[in-house]
């Protein structure tokens, strides 16, 4: 959001119209991300121990997002092993993808950079031919990071099509 207002800033005259178009950025903007250890959310409150246990046991992976209008995390999917959590969180990106002519599409990790690059080429190598698309990659955020932990990874999508001439 902050390279988008930088962007805007640029672009627009008003601050009201800059205000405006992040507003309508948030309702198109999806965030999620998975986690390969559920310690981390189990240690911060956020699940009990008997499900990070059984996470674990039975190699589960959630699949979360947050709320661009609360903030609140929210559980999309649970999905058994890294290929089927691959598949599924590229069905979901898929999904908002599909309708979208231009995107700007964040990658982001704790301590998963092969995971992340490798969903990002799939993803990538999946997207429509038409699709105008800039890509961004990260580190997690200190603040996603002490919740989840280090075995995160996460996807943005913004679609930018509400918006003239920005990629």
């Amino acid at each position: 959001m902050v390279l988008l207002a930088a962007k805007l800033a640029n672009k627009l005259n008003s601050v009201v119209e800059i205000i405006e178009k992040l507003e309508e950025a948030k309702n198109n903007l999806l965030l999620y991300f998975t986690v390969d250890d559920m310690e981390y959310m189990k240690k911060g409150g956020r699940i009990g121990k008997a499900k990070a246990m059984l996470g674990s046991i039975l190699n589960i992976n959630p699949i979360i997002s947050i709320s661009t209008e609360t903030g609140k995390v929210l559980p999309l999917d649970k999905t058994r092993g890294k290929k089927r959590t691959t598949k599924k969180m590229l069905e979901l990106a898929l999904e908002k993808l599909d309708k979208t002519n231009k995107a700007w599409l964040g990658f982001a990790h704790g301590d998963r950079f092969n995971d992340m690059d490798n969903f990002k080429e799939k993803l990538i190598s999946e997207v429509n031919d038409n699709l105008n698309y800039k890509t961004f990659t990260t580190r997690i955020s200190p603040t996603l990071g002490c919740h989840v932990g280090p075995s995160v990874y996460a996807v943005i999508i913004l679609n930018l099509d509400f918006i003239d001439n920005l990629i």
